[in-house]
């Protein structure tokens, strides 16, 4: 046992060992006035435990605090009337420290305050004072001693007799995931888009969303941020990756833009695009489509040009602009022209008489009986359009000057077409005399492709020959390149014409002429030599010389006309 007196001095004044039941006797130690006594008492594991005895004593009490605002803070009392009581050390009486320690937000009141060394507050015999929170910077939290909940920063505090001890902390949220992704541009019409974000940093799980206000209808975004695009425009897809125990949940944003269509000449078709002039007006109908979609007027495109009726002759154009989803334009050329009508001629081919030529066709013709009298042997077979072609049954398309060729076949011969004899003008001397006779001169066998026609003095009256001229030969080659001129001027503007020239590979100088006129066609001249067929192409890339020589053989024309080998006969 120990004591301190009134001026300072101390001293063990009894030393042995007592239960805590047992007596002391303190009449031999002295005057004890203000003097304070207390026990040491070892524990079983030697810890000094303190024991007060102090006597009675009027205490002048100081209150203060030993830190301030750091992760604690200590609210102290003593006397300063002399004593010093030893209780925790050798000047203070009591202590008690606030603790408040930062805390990650977890949707629960906070936890992280504390007092120590209340035991011994108590003991003094003071009252523990109620732990205040406060919100602190630009968090908005009202003095309480409800513990916050929110994220935020906050100060803990304890007041006694004015004296206040506060500590700082935190409510923080967990730390961010990291999202990856870009921003998408696609088209009108694209397949298989996605938004292609990666979660770099997080363990959350990503999904995906319209974000709110933004457009709905532009594009649809599934679970796995597949894209399904539903018109041009704008919108912002919000990215989420789900908050968990270790990362908050963490948002991105994305712009998605999809950009108009561009039409091609591919997506635009005209019903006609060649009209006959026949006094009525014509407009083509126009067909726009995007695959199997068959597009809107209006609404996905529009019209402008020549979109109306016309009547008059000429080469028009109807625009095509894409609207609404689509972009571009495209241009579709339509013509009217008058009615273009040929003449159908009639070749022997080694049989004989006359067949009147059939004029004012166009289109479809129906091939007519043959009244050719068939060489000897031999029986008509059928028509072709040149003197070793394929026969042709039924109707023959007409778009040209055309000739048709007897073709005969080994077998009996007999009556019209097959082997008929040649219909003859026999004029009656007495009939003769009758006749004033006014002689032309006039092709009496047309000539062909391939053989030299007849030319002689004819009366236009009665149909005589005059004896008194010989027979003249018609030159089979500029038949032919009469047939390819009047072919040429005669075809409709852009058309692609096929011209058999039969034999001849040399062109005179005005079927180069006619050529050069009409940049505007493709021309395919086919020509035979012995049994190979061949084919010269000209169209608006041909590059023509200013002049020609008066005619231009095989060397001059393969400088300008490309040459191909069609096919080698077989006979």
């Amino acid at each position: 046992m120990c004591v301190q007196y009134n001026d300072g001095t101390s001293d063990k004044i009894y030393t042995k060992a007592f239960s805590s039941t047992g007596t002391v006797d303190l009449s031999s130690i002295g005057n004890l006035t203000n003097a304070k006594i207390w026990v040491e008492m070892k524990s079983s594991d030697s810890k000094v435990v303190y024991a007060s005895m102090a006597q009675a004593h009027s205490h002048t009490w100081h209150y203060g605090t030993k830190t301030t605002n750091t992760t604690d803070d200590t609210l102290i009392v003593y006397c300063t009337s002399g004593c010093t009581t030893g209780l925790v050390d050798a000047d203070h009486v009591a202590s008690l420290t606030l603790t408040a320690n930062n805390m990650v937000y977890t949707g629960s009141s906070y936890d992280g305050a504390s007092l120590s060394d209340t035991t011994e507050w108590v003991s003094a015999g003071f009252t523990v004072p109620e732990i205040n929170y406060t919100g602190r910077g630009s968090t908005s939290y009202s003095a309480s001693t409800t513990a916050p909940t929110a994220i935020g920063t906050y100060t803990a505090k304890i007041i006694f007799h004015t004296h206040i001890a506060n500590v700082d902390f935190a409510i923080t949220d967990k730390p961010e995931q990291t999202i990856t992704a870009s921003d998408v541009t696609v088209t009108y019409g694209d397949t298989g888009k996605s938004v292609g974000a990666t979660l770099t940093t997080g363990d959350g799980t990503l999904s995906y969303a319209i974000k709110s206000g933004s457009a709905t209808d532009v594009v649809d975004v599934d679970a796995s941020g597949n894209l399904t695009i539903q018109k041009k425009g704008s919108t912002i897809i919000t990215i989420t990756a789900s908050g968990t125990s270790t990362y908050a949940l963490t948002t991105k944003d994305v712009n998605v833009t999809v950009n108009a269509k561009t039409l091609t000449d591919s997506m635009v078709s005209l019903d006609q695009s060649t009209f006959i002039n026949d006094g009525s007006g014509h407009a083509p109908v126009v067909t726009v489509k995007d695959g199997a979609t068959t597009l809107v007027v209006t609404t996905d495109y529009t019209l402008s040009g020549n979109t109306a009726s016309e009547t008059a002759n000429g080469n028009y154009t109807i625009t095509v602009t894409g609207a609404g989803n689509y972009t571009g334009t495209v241009n579709k050329s339509w013509s009217i022209a008058d009615v273009v009508t040929y003449t159908v001629s009639f070749e022997a081919n080694g049989g004989s008489g006359t067949m009147s030529n059939v004029t004012g066709v166009s289109g479809s013709y129906t091939l007519p009986p043959c009244t050719f009298t068939a060489p000897s042997d031999k029986h008509f077979k059928g028509w072709a359009t040149s003197a070793l072609g394929s026969i042709i049954t039924g109707t023959i398309d007409v778009n040209a000057d055309t000739t048709l060729f007897a073709i005969w076949e080994d077998g009996p011969s007999g009556g019209s077409g097959d082997g008929q004899s040649e219909n003859k003008t026999i004029v009656k001397k007495e009939e003769k005399k009758k006749c004033h006779h006014d002689y032309v001169w006039t092709v009496i066998q047309k000539p062909t492709l391939t053989t030299d026609g007849k030319e002689a003095h004819k009366c236009v009256k009665c149909g005589h020959i005059d004896d008194d001229y010989p027979v003249q030969p018609v030159s089979a080659y500029y038949f032919a390149s009469d047939e390819a001129v009047k072919k040429i001027k005669g075809e409709v503007h852009g058309a692609t014409i096929c011209i058999d020239y039969g034999v001849f590979n040399t062109f005179p100088d005005y079927l180069l002429e006619a050529i050069k006129a009409r940049p505007d066609l493709t021309i395919k001249f086919q020509y035979k030599i012995g049994k190979i067929v061949y084919e010269r192409v000209v169209n608006a890339e041909t590059e023509l010389p200013a002049e020609f020589p008066k005619y231009a053989g095989p060397q001059y024309l393969d400088a300008y006309f490309e040459e191909n080998v069609l096919k080698e006969m077989a006979y």
